[in-house]
């Protein structure tokens, strides 16, 4: 994957200046949040266009006038972030979740651990967004729809560009919605079309191996189980797409879901060839390694468990980055047949 450029950013000093800035705010008292659409003509602005300058984007919840050219935009999700590197962009602000990115690849993880925060990703904190001085925001629906009041005074902070949380597809109508927000479509597309290439090129090298092996993906938890996933789960999308056939048990779970099941259901996991587990959640042969029922596994008798870094994609970088894993456990799958 083509190393991403990421813009800098003088964190101690932003850091300063948001604690300034709660602060002075902290005297207003319960009329806090009601001036927060002051912040908003604080934002700077050194592009080309007038500051005033406004285009109409279509988003989830309607049509937004955003900036032709924005300058501070916060990403308030857990998603958004990253479609906004891809876009050559680095948000002024975005969720805490991102400060232990352990399920995150690089270059993501690293930039975005270090930006000024906003709250968690489903209750970012308006006060915090607000003493940023946003000219954009972008984030899914998810708060919206749980949160409609605390939605209500982001979205009078400053523009807000909404994109859908959940769907199979989700992340990439998001990314390449997130890139028109930012008026970039034409950057992020050229990664879109190189990681459709990219799963094209996938598909006909392997496609012997592909035809032969169904697999299931699980995440495991020692206190509370493991999860079966849907081939449609946002966590499965690249690997569906990669052409690898889930198992019948998989194909039965609800379309976009995932079901949770008790340790001694492990058993389910032997009706695939390949068991595909995320390695962020600690290894599953580790795990399980003195578990009766899973050293029968099919799988794991035929030394067929496969571990990726992370889980899930949120952007066509991330995707790409995503999609290196597959090449070499690819290899290892047919060496073993």
């Amino acid at each position: 994957m083509t190393s991403l450029l990421l813009p800098t950013l003088d964190t101690d000093a932003e850091f300063a200046r948001i604690t300034a800035a709660l602060t002075r705010r902290g005297f207003l008292g319960a009329g806090a949040l009601a001036g927060i659409g002051l912040l908003t003509a604080c934002g700077t602005s050194s592009g080309e266009t007038d500051e005033g300058e406004t285009r109409t984007i279509t988003t989830v919840n309607g049509q937004v006038e955003v900036p032709v050219n924005p300058q501070r935009v916060v990403s308030a999700d857990y998603y958004t972030g990253p479609a906004m590197f891809d876009a050559g962009f680095t948000p002024v602000g975005l969720p805490v979740d991102y400060e232990n990115a352990d399920g995150v690849p690089e270059p993501y993880a690293s930039a975005l651990r270090s930006l000024p925060k906003v709250g968690r990703w489903y209750e970012p904190n308006a006060e915090a967004i607000a003493a940023l001085s946003p000219d954009l925001i972008v984030m899914t629906n998810l708060l919206s729809e749980n949160n409609p009041d605390l939605y209500e005074q982001i979205r009078s902070i400053a523009p807000t560009a909404v994109f859908a949380e959940d769907g199979q597809y989700a992340w990439k109508e998001r990314a390449l919605g997130v890139a028109d927000a930012l008026n970039q479509s034409a950057k992020v597309q050229e990664l879109a079309d190189r990681y459709e290439a990219r799963i094209a090129k996938f598909r006909s090298d392997n496609a012997d191996v592909l035809s032969k092996v169904k697999v299931v993906y699980t995440t495991y938890f020692e206190e509370s189980g493991f999860s079966l996933y849907s081939p449609t789960k946002y966590q499965t999308t690249v690997i569906s797409e990669a052409g690898f056939q889930f198992n019948d048990r998989s194909l039965a779970i609800p379309a976009g879901s995932n079901e949770w099941f008790p340790k001694e259901q492990l058993e389910l996991l032997d009706e695939a060839d390949v068991i595909i587990t995320n390695s962020g959640k600690g290894p599953i042969n580790e795990k399980l390694a003195n578990d009766t029922i899973f050293q029968r596994l099919r799988a794991v008798k035929n030394d067929q468990v496969y571990s990726f870094d992370y889980e899930g994609v949120a952007s066509f970088g991330w995707a790409l980055t995503f999609l290196e894993q597959f090449q070499p456990i690819a290899q290892e799958i047919r060496a073993k047949l």
